[in-house]
């Protein structure tokens, strides 16, 4: 039977603070730019042993729109039933609306990948192989009216 030790709450604060101010630099730079993360002590029971970490954004270096709502550079693959295949969602050279490219599994290069839709509009975010491994499934609206229309390509 293992040993029990009490630990009073002075001792748990202490040890709390000591790990939180030794993970502060780390969070500081992965989540918090300019330094911009804080202890703060606490008399409220909610917070854990009377101490809340913070993060605000108030720095001009913040992560660009097209970097979180842009289009991937490849999404959603897909191997065929059979192995052959691999299917992704791109941006077309030409317009830069996602559509569905295909390559075979034997082929490492993405540049000889074969655009086999050709959507110029909204983009195709969903597309799914068929069993047959020959045909690939795919959903789309018109104009963004979220009337979907399954479409079948060979």
């Amino acid at each position: 039977r293992g040993s029990s030790r009490h630990i009073n709450m002075k001792s748990l604060s202490l040890a709390l603070l000591s790990l939180t101010t030794l993970f502060s630099q780390y969070l500081t730079s992965a989540f918090a730019p300019a330094g911009s993360l804080g202890i703060m002590s606490s008399s409220s029971s909610s917070s854990s042993a009377g101490f809340q970490l913070l993060a605000s954004t108030t720095s001009e270096e913040i992560v660009p729109r097209e970097v979180l709502f842009g289009n991937p550079t490849h999404a959603a693959p897909k191997l065929s039933p059979d192995g052959t295949y691999l299917s992704y969602l791109a941006p077309s050279e030409e317009t830069g609306v996602l559509n569905v490219f295909v390559r075979p599994t034997t082929d490492e290069n993405s540049d000889n990948s074969k655009m086999i839709t050709n959507d110029t509009s909204r983009g195709i975010r969903q597309h799914q192989w068929a069993f047959d491994s020959q045909t690939i499934l795919y959903l789309q609206d018109f104009e963004g009216d979220e009337n979907f229309h399954l479409w079948a390509i060979d």
